[in-house]
């Protein structure tokens, strides 16, 4: 093959190719993605709501839309940083769900400490605390996280000349026999066996594993007691509910329509089967969930309202958001749905449940 053979034969090899690429450019270039799932190329929208791509001009319209959800409360909503936790009382992001606390450091108020579990129990973190909650009884026992009157003898000089530290901490008499009072004498010491929980209903009947304390003469978890629930004595409430206790807490298997709102030992002291701003649990007001609508209640625990408010309608015929779109624009094309599963303006439904509630 000559020079001019192999010049020629190049110069259609370099025209293949280009004509190839431009032709392949055109190809891209003439892609519909319309319906496609984000991110968009060149031309095209990502339509947020419902994570698909659309030409500019039918770019769903997001001033149209149903109430916002109200933000996740209570223990386990997902997070991936602290700031994730709305609630209050679960700050905490630990293995990507909200927790009440951490322990190191101890980030739950005076006169509780921080389970394994991320949960906040009745107890004591140290000597400064006890000082403050029970100025009697000022150093804590961490091993049960029991504030107790002394760790050595010492600490009792100021309760009464010869009293003696037991091992449980409570400053007592020293025996030889007989004690007063209904205490025994254990070990040369005068002590309470229907509360030391070193000699719980008899002389080194000691309570071990999770049965730390002694109520009454018998060993007790006070994390677990529901008539000892964080100490002794505390018997968790009855009220429209039955009780169970988690981590020296009394918690609550409400009965229907009833739930636990209130602080403190109050069982399930709140109806909410009809209750405007707490309609089927404790943080559900209708008064923001249900928009653009007159004569908003709560029915069976459920939000709902009478009519619509002026130039508004009810697009995904729900009673719990209310009146969601504006007559306006309701049954646009990529916008919900009109009453009665209709779009008057463009497109075909696809109602609600089954699909998105949009038309298209």
């Amino acid at each position: 093959m000559t020079r001019s053979h192999l010049a020629a034969l190049g110069t259609l090899l370099v025209a293949s190719v280009g004509l190839s690429l431009t032709a392949g450019a055109c190809g891209v270039g003439a892609l519909d993605l319309t319906g496609h799932a984000c991110p968009c190329g060149p031309g095209f929208e990502c339509d947020t709501a419902r994570n698909v791509c659309v030409p500019p001009s039918e770019l769903f319209d997001a001033s149209v839309t149903e109430a916002a959800a109200e933000p996740c409360l209570g223990d386990s909503c997902a997070c991936v940083i602290a700031e994730d936790c709305k609630d209050p009382a679960y700050p905490k992001c630990v293995g990507s769900k909200c927790v009440e606390c951490t322990s190191e450091p101890d980030t739950c108020t005076a006169g509780r400490y921080c389970l394994p579990t991320n949960q906040c129990a009745p107890g004591c973190k140290s000597d400064e605390e006890c000082k403050t909650l029970s100025p009697t009884a000022p150093f804590c026992n961490l091993g049960r996280h029991q504030c107790v009157n002394c760790a050595k003898d010492a600490d009792c000089a100021a309760q009464g000349a010869g009293l003696k530290c037991s091992p449980a901490g409570a400053c007592v008499t020293a025996c030889t026999g007989t004690c007063a009072g209904g205490k025994e004498c254990c070990n040369g010491l005068c002590l309470d066996t229907k509360s030391d929980p070193l000699n719980c209903n008899a002389c080194g009947a000691a309570c071990t594993g999770a049965n730390t304390a002694c109520c009454a003469g018998a060993c007790t978890d006070p994390l677990t007691s529901k008539t000892n629930c964080g100490q002794c004595g505390a018997s968790c409430s009855t009220t429209n509910g039955s009780p169970y206790c988690q981590g020296g807490s009394c918690k609550w298997n409400c009965s229907s329509g009833f739930n636990h709102c209130a602080q403190g030992n109050t069982g399930c002291e709140t109806n909410t089967s009809s209750k405007v701003d707490q309609c089927g649990s404790c943080t559900k007001n209708c008064n923001n969930s249900v928009v653009n609508a007159n004569g908003v209640a709560c029915v069976s625990s459920s939000c709902t309202y009478a009519t619509c408010s002026s130039s508004y309608l009810d697009c995904d015929m729900s009673t719990s958001n209310g009146c969601e779109c504006t007559a306006a624009t309701c049954g646009a094309k990529n916008q919900v749905c009109c009453p009665g599963n209709t779009c008057p303006t463009s497109g075909t439904c696809e109602p609600l449940p089954a699909n998105d509630g949009y038309c298209h």
